[in-house]
């Protein structure tokens, strides 16, 4: 059995402290085989990573001991940062074989920022970026424990008294990629129908120029060649992507069945994650029950398929929604047997802070550039006639975010600091 990774919790209170108590007694849950519909479909999630917040440096001490007990690995200090965005993080380790990576900054201390408010909680957190990829999964022998306990890190809010005062443990933990794995073992779902459905233009959610198709090969020991076919839904800047393959092949022999494999990102990643801590925390499941780990393998599914659809465009009437078309039979199948579940990505308005970071991480090199090459005098002129022209372009959607804004106050040059330290 895994052993749990943050194993102390009590959900659903909003107290002072929390337990030490497992979560679950790991002893009485047999683990049993993750299948569905007769058989057909298993499932698991292949890949997380988000970033997170913490207060002391112990506390990644734990979060890396009780990761390397769980999945049984040593974690190797590195001997050099690494950049995850627009973010440079000092301090990494790495386990061995999996490739778990915890990255962290150092909480930065308060002396630095001598006129900073209290409130600004911000400047008193470390920062850190975790990210588990699909071996650390596929090496676990109990999933069950291993997701409701990897969840925990999202939902803790605090741990023990100490010395008469609360403290917080993690917080703010933001999933950024998921990955959520689909075998299909009856390969009814194979790459050649969804290869076939993207020629036609079959599918929706996802532009049409958006897929890709490619072969993989493995000649087995008796000298077979088999050949594997992927199609790929999404491109690198999508905030999902589908991929449907010969997991028979990829794997060289070892899983004999066609994968669909969606893949997550940005906020998206965030509502995907939500949305399975919310069945594991607070939809009062019984935890015990040996059939919910089927049913959490059911919601996995789901929000696979929710990824993607394939339809019958060419029956479709003029002017009729996508929505209203019907499903290519091989889809209509599947679902009908698992069903799915849609998450539509968050629409944000935009904010003037997104305009101060994206000048920040985006122009000031640019600016730098322009100063060293022409002096201060002629780059700043510059740069004054391209606000004034930009002032000739402003829109009213740029407008609303003026007077937004102006409700808020804002330090420009401080928040530029803040920022960049």
């Amino acid at each position: 059995m895994i052993s749990t990774i943050l194993d102390f919790c009590n959900k659903n209170q909003e107290q002072s402290s929390v337990s030490l108590t497992p979560l679950i007694d790991q002893h009485s849950i047999s683990h049993i085989p993750f299948s569905l519909a007769s058989g057909r479909f298993s499932a698991r999630i292949h890949w997380i990573q988000g970033t997170f917040k913490y207060e002391f440096l112990y506390n990644l001490d734990s979060l890396r001991e009780r990761l390397a007990s769980s999945f049984q690995e040593q974690f190797v200090k590195q001997k050099y940062g690494i950049n995850r965005g627009h973010t440079y993080y000092k301090h990494v380790y790495v386990s061995i074989p999996s490739n778990i990576i915890i990255a962290y900054n150092e909480p930065p201390t308060k002396e630095l920022f001598p006129a900073c408010p209290d409130d600004e909680k911000l400047l008193q957190y470390g920062n850190g970026w975790l990210s588990i990829p699909g071996g650390g999964f596929d090496r676990s022998s109990d999933l069950w424990t291993l997701y409701f306990n990897l969840f925990d890190i999202a939902d803790t809010k605090v741990y023990p008294v100490s010395e008469g005062k609360s403290r917080l443990y993690f917080y703010n933990f933001k999933c950024t990629e998921i990955h959520l794995a689909v075998d299909d073992h009856h390969k009814k779902l194979s790459p050649q129908l969804a290869y076939e459905a993207a020629k036609n233009w079959d599918f929706t959610g996802y532009r049409r120029d958006s897929v890709a198709e490619h072969s993989s090969f493995w000649l087995d020991d008796n000298g077979v060649n088999h050949i594997g076919m992927t199609v790929d839904f999404g491109t690198s800047n999508s905030d999902k992507h589908v991929t449907i393959y010969d997991k028979f092949v990829e794997s060289r022999g070892r899983i004999d069945s066609y994968r669909l494999e969606a893949k997550f990102s940005k906020d998206r990643a965030n509502k995907v994650f939500d949305k399975l801590k919310e069945y594991l925390f607070y939809s009062n499941a019984d935890m015990q029950n040996e059939n919910q780990p089927l049913m959490f393998d059911k919601l996995i599914i789901q929000l696979a398929f929710g990824a993607i659809d394939f339809i019958k465009r060419s029956e479709m009437k003029d002017g009729e929604h996508v929505d209203r078309a019907s499903r290519l039979d091989w889809w209509e199948q599947a679902i009908a047997d698992i069903g799915y579940l849609r998450l539509p990505a968050q629409i944000r308005k935009p904010i003037i802070e997104k305009t101060i970071e994206w000048i920040i991480t985006q122009v000031e090199t640019s600016l730098a550039m322009l100063e060293e090459r022409f002096g201060f005098e002629d780059a700043f002129n510059f740069f004054l006639d391209c606000v004034e022209s930009g002032k000739t372009k402003l829109k009213d959607k740029h407008k609303a975010i003026i007077e937004t804004s102006r409700q808020q106050v804002i330090d420009l040059l401080r928040y530029r600091d803040l920022m960049t330290t």
